[in-house]
C-alpha cells in the first residue's frame, strides 16, 4: 500500500473542494492528532496503516517530515522522533 499523503491530495486538486469522504477522513486525522484541519494541511507527513490479512487495521504510523512547523508539532502529543504510532484505525 501506498503512504497516504493528504498534502499530496490537497496539492493535486488545486482549488477544487476534496470529496467529502476524504474531506472527513482528514478533519478526523486532524481531532485524533489535537490540530485544527488547517493545521494539518500545513504539515508534511505519511501515514502507513499495519493491516492483518483480512484488511483489518491493527495500527497506524504517522511519520511526520522534518520542516514542519514546531508550533503545531508541539500540540501533537506522543511524536517521537517524527514518528506517532495509534494502536488500530484512523
Amino acid at each position: 500500500m501506498e503512504p497516504y499523503d493528504p498534502d499530496e491530495d490537497l496539492d493535486d486538486l488545486g482549488d477544487s473542494p476534496l470529496p467529502d469522504d476524504e474531506r472527513r477522513h482528514l478533519e478526523e486525522l486532524a481531532r485524533v492528532l489535537g490540530i485544527t484541519y488547517e493545521e494539518l494541511s500545513e504539515l508534511e507527513l505519511e501515514i502507513i496503516e499495519d493491516t492483518d490479512e483480512e484488511g483489518r487495521v491493527l495500527g497506524t504510523t504517522i511519520f511526520f517530515e522534518n520542516g514542519n512547523p514546531p508550533e503545531i508539532m508541539a500540540k501533537i502529543a506522543g511524536v517521537v522522533d517524527g514518528q506517532l504510532e495509534i494502536h488500530g484505525g484512523l
